[in-house]
């Protein structure tokens, strides 16, 4: 939710267990109560503990989640290119105290869109049901 209350996007989960994906709708923000119908985004799980993020109308996986393990809360979002768009860890305290497992950090890139890391954190956690 944004400051004023909006839910900021929807979250869809579609098909059964094993082959679940979530899709992710921006919601409208013209005062209108409905929401946009066309999916932003799309996660899939993938192979290795990861999952596949894909654009709306792109032509393939546009993200990559390495570390879609429920026994580790640290992952990272790679970016086409490989490269680390965000990254999620346990917090530490200035002492080096590391605090509990549902407390973390989130660093995100200076080219990446926050909206977007934010969603596709939300949605891991529900893939691994941390939620």
């Amino acid at each position: 939710m944004d400051r004023q209350g909006n839910a900021l996007f929807t979250i869809i989960r579609k098909g059964f267990w094993a082959f679940s994906r979530w899709e992710v709708c921006r919601c409208a923000h013209d005062g209108s109560e409905e929401e946009e119908a066309t999916p932003w985004f799309g996660v899939r799980r993938a192979e290795k503990g990861g999952a596949a993020v894909a654009m709306n109308g792109g032509a393939g996986t546009c993200y990559r989640i390495d570390g879609c393990c429920a026994r580790k809360p640290e992952y990272r979002v790679r970016g086409v290119d490989g490269a680390v768009v965000a990254e999620v860890a346990r917090k530490q305290t200035a002492a080096g105290v590391v605090l509990g497992e549902d407390v973390l950090t989130l660093t995100v890139g200076p080219e990446a869109d926050h909206l977007l890391v934010l969603g596709l954190v939300v949605v891991r956690g529900l893939i691994t049901r941390s939620l």
